[in-house]
């Protein structure tokens, strides 16, 4: 028996329904809004996000300089960040700057795989950019992080989130300044976990010996990935989704596959795998440099991953 017109109609506005939550029909490749949010209520949202990543970026201590004069006089300075650049650029190595999740990247994540008043928590939070997102989105979040500056930046963030309402919200927001390889939550209490980990010490973050990346070598660092992600099944719920948001990358001219190595340690902590998705890149710097991709064989990288697995 063919469709009717009932049935057509009832399809036609469950897909109308999917647009509206998610700004398109989901498919393997996921297309990423890297430009200004047109949300203006916060000032993490209502500016593009290079501007809000030179905000908390300048901040870091690591950014402060110091000069010596003509005159022998030593003067302290915070380096401007003109090296910054999101992670739709070149953000993975010594000279890069930090990179800055899209805010449409994670709305995408939190519409698709959580529902309202559900309980997210991220990891690996960072400086800040998917707490509001998370908060506004009618969901409670928790987050972990052992970086003082990130996690300063962050407090600012939720304390304007909670202060400034006529009316004060029913959603929460936890933050914990220590590592998440041994989280506070209770078994199965979470809807959702979702982050971008850090990437071994190509990126700096500070020198916090709990940082998973400071001081260890790749497999060290993996086994502190491990750990986080034991933690994660621990506290999920049967049946919810754990996103990873990671990339390849290279290191004194060698290849990791992280984005394979977090699908196998999710695996093998009990996670099934149940997607891949890619997220292109708005822009891609080593394009620019023809010549070099064509004597390296090696191409220009233009996008990168989430990992999706579930609590069966």
């Amino acid at each position: 028996m063919g469709k009717t017109p009932e049935d057509l109609e009832a399809s036609r506005k469950k897909r109308e329904f999917v647009i509206q939550q998610f700004g398109e029909v989901p498919t393997s490749v996921w297309n990423i809004n890297y430009s200004k949010s047109k949300d203006d209520t916060i000032l993490l949202e209502s500016r593009g996000q290079n501007q809000v990543g030179e905000e908390k970026h300048k901040k870091m201590k690591y950014n402060l300089k110091t000069f010596e004069n003509q005159s022998g006089e030593t003067t302290e300075f915070n380096q401007m960040t003109k090296d910054f650049k999101m992670s739709s650029l070149n953000v993975r190595g010594k000279s890069s700057g930090l990179s800055t999740f899209p805010v449409d990247l994670c709305r995408k994540i939190v519409a698709f795989y959580s529902e309202e008043g559900d309980t997210i928590l991220d990891p690996c939070a960072g400086r800040a950019s998917r707490l509001p997102t998370v908060h506004k989105m009618n969901r409670n979040y928790i987050g972990y992080d052992v970086c003082h500056e990130f996690m300063e930046v962050n407090r600012e963030i939720a304390k304007e989130l909670t202060d400034n309402q006529l009316f004060k919200s029913p959603y929460t927001i936890t933050l914990h300044e220590q590592t998440s390889e041994k989280m506070v939550e209770s078994d199965e209490s979470v809807d959702l976990v979702m982050t971008s980990p850090p990437y071994w010490d190509v990126e700096f973050y500070d020198d916090n010996p709990a940082q998973l990346g400071y001081k260890h070598t790749y497999l060290e660092f993996l086994e502190g990935i491990r750990r986080i992600m034991q933690e994660s099944y621990r506290v999920l719920k049967p049946g919810k989704f754990c996103v990873f948001n990671v990339n390849d990358f290279r290191k004194e001219g060698d290849f990791y596959m992280y984005h394979a190595d977090t699908a196998r340690i999710m695996e093998e902590v009990g996670l099934k795998l149940c997607d891949i998705i890619i997220i292109p890149w708005s822009s891609c710097v080593g394009a620019a440099f023809a010549d070099q991709v064509w004597q390296r064989k090696i191409t220009a990288k233009k996008h990168e991953y989430l990992i999706v697995s579930r609590k069966i």
